[in-house]
């Protein structure tokens, strides 16, 4: 159940494997904002600099090449590291 009266989860068979996804069940005019997540609670490439990893980045040439790559591994250590402020976010990630 959402907190928000206009937004529900749904599963999506075209979405991804996973399938899910948030529905909004209301019209909105052209601008709003629908939905606003707090840049503090994003893992971002940023987020991984900021992390261990940081000094592994700034040396490592694939890591700076392949953000993607320095992501994923960011969160493989956030997994392992006990009482990560990530491990809500992981928790729900599918398995």
């Amino acid at each position: 159940m959402s907190v928000f009266e206009f937004l529900s989860t749904s599963h999506f068979e075209s979405l991804f494997s996973e399938g899910l996804g948030l529905k909004v069940t209301k019209d909105f005019q052209k601008d709003d904002t629908v939905l606003s997540i707090p840049k503090s609670l994003c893992m971002t490439t940023e987020t991984a600099n900021d992390s261990s990893l940081g000094p592994l980045m700034e040396k490592d040439p694939m890591l700076r090449q392949m953000p993607n790559v320095a992501l994923a591994l960011h969160l493989v250590l956030e997994k392992t590291s006990p009482a990560s402020f990530w491990e809500p976010y992981i928790n729900i990630l599918p398995r």
